[in-house]
């Protein structure tokens, strides 16, 4: 649970939750013998939309698409004007890090007394609900929010269709992880199949004939990942060698030489208002 208490909630009446304290083994046991009432929806159903409920496209958000794509290239940019020497530019993740804001406080971890059942049993579900739906209201939360994988989210939302009442200020999302899982395995794997893409991974040398399929279906989530940003990071390479050759541009703007000294936010800010790095990124588009 990651929750942020609000100023004018009255926090005095929490009750303490029975925790196990972390250690180094890398199994967690406990004397739990609570079995939960078993509990069976028969048929399921399925969502009921009110009436009124409207299906429309959502008004895309343009400004801040452009604002994200700007960031990329200006990151793009530097990290290939650095490569010649020593590279300081670190990859798109440590560069989201470096130029983002770092977070007031860490989370606070703690392990719960486990439920041992299995967790695509309706009844472990429904108790995973009921305990989120009381440390929302402790802290004044009104909806409660639960992320799932795919698996439990087949459970939960049967619950959420077949007792709407019951449940609802319950939002039960799929995790972000899951998401950009699937998505990369849809990409690799069945888009992109026939491309050349994993031919190019074993002769880069970043996987071994053995993860391949993992790689691509993306089930190995970190590996997959790193697959395919430097597979990406290599095809932009290409064409802004090409672009530059063609284009006889100069890469010296001086917001992105700042960048390159210091990787921050100040100096992110610096050279998304510079015009000369604005038009060196316009004419990239519109080659």
């Amino acid at each position: 649970m990651i929750q942020e208490t609000k100023p004018d909630v009255d926090v005095s009446h929490h009750r303490t939750l029975p925790t196990f304290n972390r250690t180094k083994e890398q199994s967690l046991t406990s004397d739990t013998t609570e079995t939960l009432p078993a509990m069976n929806l028969g048929i399921r159903v399925g969502p009921k939309f009110p009436a009124e409920a409207s299906f429309t496209t959502p008004v895309e958000n343009n400004d801040a698409f452009k604002k994200g794509l700007h960031v990329y290239y200006i990151w793009m940019l530097s990290r290939a004007m650095s490569s010649q020497d020593k590279q300081t530019i670190p990859g798109l993740g440590g560069f989201i890090s470096c130029t983002g804001v770092p977070p007031q406080r860490k989370s606070t971890i703690n392990y719960y007394v486990p439920i041992n059942q299995p967790i695509t049993q309706y009844e472990v579900v429904q108790e995973l609900l009921r305990k989120s739906e009381e440390a929302s209201a402790e802290v004044g939360q009104t909806y409660t929010i639960n992320t799932f994988d795919l698996g439990v989210c087949m459970k939960a939302l049967p619950l959420l269709w077949k007792f709407p009442d019951r449940y609802s200020n319950h939002l039960v999302l799929i995790g972000q992880f899951y998401t950009a899982m699937n998505y990369m395995g849809m990409l690799t794997n069945h888009k992109c199949r026939g491309s050349g893409y994993s031919e190019i991974l074993l002769e880069a040398q970043l996987v071994t004939s053995g993860c391949l399929k993992s790689v691509l279906s993306g089930k190995a989530y970190a590996k997959a990942l790193f697959c395919l940003k430097t597979v990406c990071e290599s095809l932009e390479r290409l064409l802004l060698e090409r672009f530059i050759q063609e284009e006889e541009i100069q890469l010296t703007p001086e917001a992105l030489l700042n960048l390159i000294s210091s990787c921050d936010q100040e100096n992110l800010d610096l050279a998304l208002r510079d015009e000369s790095t604005h038009n060196v990124i316009s004419r990239l588009f519109e080659y």
